[in-house]
């Protein structure tokens, strides 16, 4: 009996050794045999100490979540494997350059293998969790935040980012900042298309400028406001998590140094997109929503400022992005799961209700100020369903250029949005840009019951649409794409006018006066314009493991905490418009700092004190 014991237990140790393979192979690893012996044998030597502590998991919801999560990712590990990118040519790339190859029957033997490699690591980190449960780290909401602490850390960032406004005075300025400028100025009229709040700000820093010297100073203001915003909304949500959490001074002290030090951070503060004061809104809100529903409060007063901070928040995530509002309406819908599971169990959630009314009447207020509001002050929505079809446009296009099957009515409703001739040169797998911003493209023909007729065309090509989906949002999800593991260009990406290679396109407005930074100066390289940065993709699997647990076990507080990531996460996933730019997922980057901590936090200690 023991030697058959014995020989079981080789057999999995060589198992982690085959497995380990595969996953370095199907990870697009470089020098994949030698990295899956290293990373082979670390998990051997982890899993015989963990295992002389204790050989199973003792929660059996973990182990079910451990199971779900393994083999969701080895799948999307292997889908990622199979997109076959050209690097050089990503952005314009036609379907020839960018495309999925076929998938095998070794596909699938991969999927468990990968799946049980992947198994091996989380039960470890459950093994380790269990194992020093004593010291992870406990939750308090009742601490308050210092105010000194949030100014003492706005100061350090501001003064470690400042130097990027000097080097790239007034800010990075890019294609859509022109377009931004144009409309700020009262030179074109208003769109939605870059959200009018944020104009609106714009012309105010503009207006401003120009009582001191002239639109390049209005640019500086604007950028220097940013970094003040920036600065505070991190040092405040960093202190959240400190205070709250009860983290190590040094740890925190630590984090807010990487943040100062960080050059993809620090390229934020002074570019001049709408993204920056969005990601920042996101993360502000994610605490500000969580302390309205589990805050403990020594008066009315507090607890009415508390819903007031979820009111300046939400609407700061709507107004600052059009995603904003897909944002809160996944909150939304996260309490009333929520709610509808503690009212089956007797439990009072009023907290929860009351979150729900209140996130409910700004949504409803929003769609009203983005509806009448913006009609009567002639803001142009034309191109409201261009930016939100964009998803369904590429997997339309491809359906043509791949010969899918097409009614003569879907056929001439492709055609009137498109010359069908023209797709094969026109539909790039990656982007939908060069479709949706050519001078033939009929953005008026969307009107003409466009879902019904995506619907139609999608339900007869299912394949098809899956694939053009996969190649336009894989920078989001895939963890193997080398082109989204190594980008750097998040900057170079909006194309800098600030940079000497790209100056010789037009600014768009006349008067503003951007220093020549060239790429081989000596403040470039102190502060460069490119860097890299943990990619979203990784963000998104950390979030969704992390959701996934909380789920199963029950955790509500800590499910609830992740909701705003959950509702950013979707938005991208389901409709990117780009195979991929950090830019859009900023906010999952800046709340990185809580998502490790909820991976080190106690279980019992985002209970109730009845659920202890």
């Amino acid at each position: 009996m023991a030697s058959k014991a014995k020989t079981i237990e080789i057999l999995k140790r060589v198992l982690i050794y085959v497995t380990t393979l595969v996953f370095t192979y199907y990870m697009n690893i470089s020098s994949w045999l030698l990295v899956g012996i290293v990373l082979g044998f670390f998990i051997d030597f982890l899993q015989i100490k963990l295992y002389a502590y204790s050989y199973e998991i003792k929660n059996k919801n973990d182990l079910v979540a451990t199971v779900v999560f393994s083999v969701i990712l080895s799948v999307v590990i292997v889908a990622g494997k199979h997109i076959q990118i050209d690097i050089s040519n990503i952005y314009a790339g036609t379907h020839t350059a960018n495309y999925i190859s076929a998938y095998c029957f070794a596909d699938i033997i991969a999927i468990c293998g990968i799946a049980y490699f992947i198994c091996a690591i989380v039960k470890s980190i459950i093994l380790l969790r269990e194992k020093y449960n004593g010291k992870l780290v406990e939750f308090d909401i009742s601490k308050r935040v210092s105010i000194k602490s949030v100014v003492i850390a706005t100061i350090i960032m501001m003064l470690m980012w400042l130097p990027y406004l000097y080097v790239y005075y007034p800010g990075f300025y890019f294609g859509d900042t022109s377009s931004n400028v144009i409309e700020a100025l009262g030179l074109a009229t208003l769109t939605n298309h870059h959200p009018v709040m944020y104009i609106l700000f714009l012309r105010i820093c503009l207006n401003l400028g120009f009582k001191i010297g002239g639109i390049t100073q209005g640019l500086a203001i604007f950028s220097f406001c940013q970094t003040v915003f920036m600065a505070i909304g991190v040092s405040y949500f960093l202190n959240w998590v400190r205070f709250k959490f009860t983290i190590n001074k040094w740890i925190y002290y630590l984090t807010v140094l990487c943040f100062g030090a960080s050059t993809y951070v620090a390229q934020y503060s002074i570019a001049i997109w709408k993204d920056p004061i969005f990601s920042v809104s996101v993360i502000v809100f994610t605490i500000c929503f969580f302390d309205a529903i589990y805050g403990k409060y020594d008066s009315v007063l507090q607890k009415i400022w508390s819903y007031l901070k979820l009111i300046a928040t939400s609407f700061l995530v709507i107004f600052s992005r059009n995603n904003g509002i897909y944002i809160v309406l996944a909150v939304i819908i996260i309490m009333i799961i929520a709610f509808i599971y503690f009212f089956l169990k007797k439990e009072k959630a009023w907290n929860i209700a009351r979150c729900i009314c209140v996130c409910a009447s700004i949504v409803i207020i929003s769609n009203y100020v983005t509806g009448p509001v913006y009609d009567s002050w002639g803001v142009d929505k034309s191109d409201t369903k261009v930016e939100s079809y964009g998803i369904f446009l590429n997997q339309m296009a491809r359906v043509v250029v791949c010969n899918g099957d097409l009614s003569d009515e879907e056929i001439a409703y492709m055609n009137a949005i498109y010359p069908i001739d023209d797709y094969d040169e026109t539909y790039t797998p990656c982007c939908v840009d060069n479709l949706k911003w050519n001078p033939l493209f009929n953005k008026a023909v969307l009107e003409d019951n466009f879902i019904n007729k995506y619907i139609s065309i999608a339900k007869k090509n299912p394949k098809i649409c899956i694939e053009a989906w996969e190649l336009q949002t894989f920078g989001f999800w895939a963890i193997n794409q080398k082109c989204v593991n190594t980008f750097e260009a998040n900057i170079d990406g909006g194309v800098p006018r600030n940079i000497g290679v790209n100056r010789a396109y037009p600014l768009g407005v006349e008067g503003i006066e951007l220093k020549n930074v060239e790429d081989d100066s000596t403040a470039a390289k102190m502060f460069p314009h490119t860097a890299r940065d943990i990619p979203v993709s990784y963000m998104h699997w950390l979030i969704i493991a992390l959701a996934i647990f909380a789920l199963l076990r029950g955790d509500w507080k800590r499910f609830i905490m992740l909701a705003p990531a959950l509702g950013l996460m979707m938005t991208l996933i389901i409709a990117s418009p780009i195979w991929y730019w950090p830019r859009y997922g900023f906010a999952q980057q800046l709340i990185l700092p809580l998502l490790l901590v909820l991976c080190f936090t106690k279980n019992e200690a985002l209970k109730t004190e009845d659920e202890k």
